[in-house]
């Protein structure tokens, strides 16, 4: 049995009190791996790290051409891993090997392409065509990350969803916190692996695995939190919703 840590500023840590739960093969209800079971205060440690990661760290302020460099060698540690991967993606998620197959060529293919956006988005300012008259006016616009990024994915493509949250936020110079469903973290944790073994810097990704109630709730309301990327059941997202309008409001 596979056993994983969640990965928080750049280090590979058991959830608080060292809580675990098992994610079950669908199809024959066995035990497939031993994961972290975080908590509200596992929350509290991620969105520090990556708030400390975004505002002291080298991320927001490298070129695009440096950030596409690591993305770009995620890629390729996908694309070198890519049985595994989808081996291991079956088994956690119950979906045919000639789906998840597909779902890991298409998570390596979208990674290598936010990998060349980031070398389009830098932080010169860009003139904005007709919108100024030589000699009397200048217009442009500046393009700035937002911040930390809090992304919460489904279960049923969880590799593929958790590229599609983690790229465009990492290209455009985001820090993020990747939260994987309850039932298939196993592919968000192996992703952590590779961002870890590339040399992503300390605290810009960050990965935790656990139920959704009180990591969600931490993640959506808290103050230093400034986007959230959902894709889910539109009950949780109700929730979720419901959570970031009360943390507004505060």
């Amino acid at each position: 049995m596979l056993k994983y840590q969640m990965y928080i500023g750049g280090e590979f840590v058991n959830a608080a009190g060292g809580a675990t739960y098992l994610s079950i093969i669908p199809w024959n209800t066995e035990p497939f791996a031993e994961v972290p079971k975080a908590s509200a205060s596992d929350a509290e440690k991620a969105i520090a790290a990556t708030r400390k990661a975004f505002d002291d760290g080298p991320w927001p302020r490298m070129s695009g051409a440096e950030r596409s460099a690591l993305i770009g060698k995620v890629a390729e540690r996908i694309k070198e891993r890519m049985k595994d991967l989808a081996s291991h993606e079956a088994q956690d998620s119950g979906g045919t090997i000639t789906k998840c197959g597909a779902d890991t060529h298409l998570a390596q293919r979208q990674m290598g392409y936010f990998a060349e956006q980031a070398k389009l988005y830098n932080a010169e300012p860009h003139a904005i065509e007709g919108l100024q008259r030589e000699g009397r006016s200048f217009s442009y616009e500046v393009r700035e990350p937002i911040g930390v990024c809090a992304q919460i994915i489904p279960w049923n493509f969880p590799l593929l969803m958790a590229v599609w949250k983690l790229g465009p936020a990492l290209a455009t110079g985001n820090c993020v916190i990747l939260k994987p469903a309850t039932d298939t973290p196993v592919n968000a944790l192996e992703l952590a692996k590779i961002f870890d073994e590339v040399g992503f810097p300390p605290g810009v990704v960050n990965v935790i695995s656990g139920p959704s109630g009180a990591i969600g709730d931490v993640l959506t309301s808290h103050k230093d939190v400034d986007k959230i990327a959902f894709t889910g059941s539109t009950e949780v997202g109700r929730h979720i919703m419901g959570k970031a309008a009360e943390s507004l409001r505060k």
